[in-house]
């Protein structure tokens, strides 16, 4: 009897679950608007599974339709409301050119209104047409609002800064709208709107204020609204725009130059640059580097960089290097932070690389040739340094082949051969060492770009000192070059630097043999061969002492 009454108490809530699931189906259906429609277990599987005769003319016929629909319900509708806006704007145009500005305005107005009551009572019924009439609303209220000043012979209107302020209140009322309603289009429609309205009315400093704010605004896009599309389409409008001004925006001008006034477009410049950097820096989805965030960052830092250069070298070419010293410090700063807050690889890689140009830029600019080889061989530890705080195997690859073509040229531009040339083999001492010591950053596998560099070190020290000082000390300065080596074996304990020292050992000892005999002023020959045997038996001497006490401990 209780086992019966336990399964009736099961049966019972079973029933319960399936009204409730049925209520919340039945919910959903209304909700959808999909009554009326038939589902059960043998349809859906039968529309999962169609027959072989019949699924591929029934697929293409269902692509057919959904194409057509497509068009029909959504293209045609954008194209539509398109082309009645773009006729009440001419409607307008037509009745204030014919003599009648004011009852123009009036009526141009009221087609907003009328626009925007449309989309009201539609709402419920419709999804996206609604959305089509609120944009070609907005877009004919700046207009008409826009031709209170501006674009006629008669303005009503006569004060500029009052037009500007309706018209951006417009705009600024426009955004809330669509931000309300979700709409990125919207939101894209009324920012071009207000970057065109500065561009008509032709105050430099305006225009610069406007995409300062467009790329503000384009912060709470990326953060707030989660728009990537949004945010790529705003940073590329505001550069792009800062770039019809600089060349004198040639399709209304009808000239091709550059504006050399106004060099305060710098410092907006260097705005836009931090609000979009900030934009993926405070991106709530920091979990991974999607390929629209590594665009913007690639975009962001790329074309940053380079309208900088431009604008730099053109508005205050007299403080060049201070500027692009400036620019090298920010894009650092700004890849350290990518770096620190998530990680970044590829936005810590692209603001890197620009920091490292500016750089560039500015030990060329303030140094002659060849002096300049010798600060770009020590840009290369740097470089080196923070690309292993990155561990971007990437930079460190590239870095140490652009280092072998600054000694390179150096070697082929210097035309004589100085001491400060050992700054090369000081370099590649320490980056190797530099690498040795933060090798499990990167993972190196192999020894291939330590050894690499200690190569570099190997040759560039016994041929800098054989240019430096007289004949006579060469095989002097090598033998203490060797010692070096040693000390540095014995103080790091790393066996690399006993080879080296051997090795620059028999090189002393072919230098002397085969041309100190020939070539060195008497005394000086004998005192590089004392010298040179002294040492090397003392040497000797030391490995065969080590080595017998090795086999002792054994």
């Amino acid at each position: 009897m209780k086992e019966s009454n336990d399964l009736s108490q099961h049966i019972r809530r079973l029933n319960e679950i399936v009204e409730r699931l049925e209520k919340r189906v039945q919910h959903i259906e209304s909700y959808l608007k999909l009554k009326g429609r038939e589902f059960s277990l043998e349809s859906s599987e039968a529309a999962k599974l169609p027959s072989q005769k019949t699924s591929v003319p029934q697929a293409i016929e269902e692509e057919k339709e959904n194409l057509e629909f497509q068009i029909g319900q959504f293209w045609l509708g954008r194209i539509g409301v398109f082309t009645l806006t773009l006729g009440l704007m001419f409607l307008y145009t037509l009745i204030s050119n014919g003599g009648h500005p004011f009852a123009a305005t009036a009526l141009g107005y009221f087609f907003v209104i009328i626009l925007g009551v449309l989309a009201h009572y539609l709402k419920k019924d419709y999804v996206f047409f609604p959305l089509h009439l609120i944009g070609g609303a907005m877009a004919l209220t700046i207009f008409v609002t826009l031709k209170l000043h501006y674009l006629t012979d008669v303005p009503i209107l006569k004060n500029e800064i009052l037009t500007l302020i309706l018209i951006y209140l417009f705009i600024a009322a426009n955004l809330v709208i669509s931000v309300r309603l979700s709409s990125i289009p919207l939101i894209m429609l009324n920012i071009v709107m207000g970057i065109i309205t500065a561009f008509i009315a032709n105050h430099s400093v305006f225009i610069f204020a406007v995409l300062l704010a467009t790329a503000i605004f384009s912060v709470y896009l990326r953060v707030k609204l989660r728009s990537k599309t949004g945010f790529l389409f705003l940073m590329l409008l505001t550069y792009f725009s800062h770039l019809l001004w600089l060349i004198n925006c040639p399709m209304v001008t009808g000239e091709f130059k550059l504006v050399l006034t106004n060099p305060e477009n710098l410092y907006f410049l260097v705005g836009y640059l931090f609000a979009f950097a900030l934009g993926n820096i405070l991106r709530p989805d920091k979990d991974a580097e999607d390929h629209l965030t590594i665009l913007s960052s690639f975009v962001n830092s790329g074309v940053g960089f380079v309208l900088l250069s431009v604008i730099t070298f053109f508005h205050q070419a007299e403080n060049l290097v201070l500027f692009h010293l400036l620019i090298s410090m920010a894009f650092l700063g700004l890849a350290s932070v990518f770096w620190m807050t998530e990680k970044s690889r590829y936005s810590t890689f692209f603001y890197s690389i620009a920091a490292y140009l500016a750089l560039t830029i500015t030990i060329v600019a303030h140094f002659k040739i060849p002096d300049a080889f010798i600060w770009l061989c020590w840009q290369s530890l740097l470089v080196v340094t923070t690309a292993l705080w990155f561990r971007s195997k990437i930079i460190v690859l590239a870095n140490f082949f652009i280092f072998l073509i600054i000694l390179l040229a150096f070697l082929i531009l210097a035309g004589e051969i100085s001491l400060v040339s050992i700054s090369f083999g000081l370099v590649a001492i320490l980056s190797a060492r530099v690498m040795n010591w933060q090798k499990q950053r990167l993972m190196l596998r192999t020894e291939f770009m330590r050894n690499a560099y200690l190569v570099v070190a190997f040759f560039v020290f016994p041929w800098t000192l054989y240019h430096s000082v007289p004949q006579g000390y060469v095989a002097i300065s090598w033998i203490v070059l060797a010692l070096g080596y040693y000390s540095l074996s014995v103080i790091l304990k790393i066996p690399k630097y006993r080879w080296m020292a051997l090795s620059t050992l028999l090189l002393t000892a072919l230098y002397v043999i085969l041309l100190g005999i020939f070539k060195l002023a008497p005394e000086y020959r004998v005192l590089s061969l004392l010298g040179l045997g002294l040492v090397l038996l003392v040497i000797s001497l030391l490995y065969t002492r080590f080595r017998a006490k090795s086999s002792k401990e054994e």
